[in-house]
C-alpha cells in the first residue's frame, strides 16, 4: 500500500491530506473511493486528528489541483505518524 501526502496551509493552520492507495493500482482517484481519507494538524512537532473530509468529490479537488505530491511507502508513514482505515 502506498499513499500521498499533500501539505496545504488555511490561514495559521497546516494540514497534511493523507490517501491511502493500493500498491499497483495506477489509478489513485478510484482508490479514493476505498479508503479513508484522514486529515491530520500539525501542531508543535506533533499530529493530532482534525476531522475525516466527508466528500469525496472536495477532496477529488483540492488533490487535482496539488502539484506537491509526493509517493510514500503505506508501511514507513502509518506506523510513525498516521493511522489509515480501510472503508
Amino acid at each position: 500500500m502506498f499513499a500521498y501526502i499533500h501539505k496545504q496551509n488555511y490561514g495559521s493552520l497546516q494540514y497534511e491530506y493523507i490517501v491511502c492507495q493500493r500498491k499497483g493500482t495506477k489509478d489513485s482517484m478510484i482508490q479514493i473511493q476505498n479508503f479513508t481519507i484522514q486529515i491530520k494538524q500539525t501542531e508543535q512537532n506533533s499530529l493530532s486528528l482534525v476531522s475525516q473530509i466527508s466528500s469525496r468529490r472536495q477532496f477529488i479537488q483540492h488533490y487535482q489541483k496539488s502539484t506537491q505530491q509526493k509517493l510514500f511507502q503505506i508501511t514507513s508513514i502509518c506506523v510513525h505518524f498516521y493511522k489509515c482505515q480501510s472503508i
